[in-house]
């Protein structure tokens, strides 16, 4: 099982966010909830609010935790919402590509 995105619940399996792919229950798609991804589309943070320095990932937030999974080497719980939006890899994916380690 998933953690859905919107509530946190572990039983999402089968229903994605159309924006961002994060994994959403059922209770929730016939809710018609929102995924967190829905209200950041816009948001920009400024320069202090990353992760760690040299690091183009977000910092986690009550608003914009750190939920997702890495889309490269599929860790659990690497990226935020604003991270998987922009397409981001977590930053130890980022460092071997840069470095042109496979």
């Amino acid at each position: 099982m998933e953690t859905c995105a919107v509530c946190g619940c572990e039983d999402a399996s089968c229903n994605h966010c159309s924006n961002c792919g994060a994994p959403m229950c059922q209770s929730c798609t016939d809710a018609g909830e929102d995924c967190p991804c829905d209200e950041n589309l816009e948001v920009e943070l400024p320069d202090m609010e990353f992760e760690n320095e040299g690091s183009a990932l977000r910092k986690a937030t009550p608003d914009n935790p750190r939920i997702f999974a890495c889309p490269t080497c599929g860790e659990p719980n690497r990226l935020t919402g604003l991270d998987v939006q922009r397409h981001y890899q977590c930053d130890d994916c980022a460092d071997r590509a840069e470095a042109g380690v496979p």
